[in-house]
């Protein structure tokens, strides 16, 4: 499997879409209904198919990927083959980068006390294989707006 299944509170999100991939694929609701009673293991293949569908699906759009805390933001440009950052680090107190407001007001106030970088390497595998790595370990969807917005106040 490429991705992980997705949660129970995961798909009642994709409930409309589920049940779509189930028609497409030839189950009624009867059939869902009696496969989840008498053949679980056919109705939990069927969620690993459909999570490998959504998860390839919200892979594939991600243009931008960012992970916050404290004392550290990383902004990711996901290209084709590329993966560009942006990184800001400081250990001033002064400086937080939690949040929208305070990461305007970090670079606006306290640019002396961060240190930027930048890196851009190919992917290490396939790209939606790490790009969803990434989201599991914190990565949230960002946006290239917000990425080309810190880029000019660090260059």
């Amino acid at each position: 499997m490429r991705y992980r299944m997705l949660k129970e509170d995961e798909l009642i999100h994709f409930e409309d879409e589920l049940k779509q991939f189930l028609i497409i694929n030839g189950v009624s609701a009867e059939d869902w209904e009696r496969l989840n009673k008498n053949e679980p293991e056919k109705a939990i293949e069927l969620v690993r198919l459909f999570s490998e569908s959504v998860f390839s699906q919200l892979m594939e759009r991600i243009t931008h990927l960012e992970h916050r805390s404290p004392k550290q933001l990383l902004l990711f440009s996901c290209e084709k083959d590329t993966i560009n950052l942006i990184g800001l680090r400081s250990e001033s107190p002064e400086v937080d980068f939690s949040t929208t407001d305070s990461i305007h007001t970090s670079l606006q106030s306290h640019a002396d006390k961060i240190v930027s970088f930048r890196q851009s390497k190919p992917y290490g595998k396939k790209r939606e294989e790490e790009l969803f790595e990434m989201t599991e370990r914190g990565c949230l969807k960002s946006s290239a707006v917000f990425f080309e917005a810190v880029l000019k106040m660090v260059e």
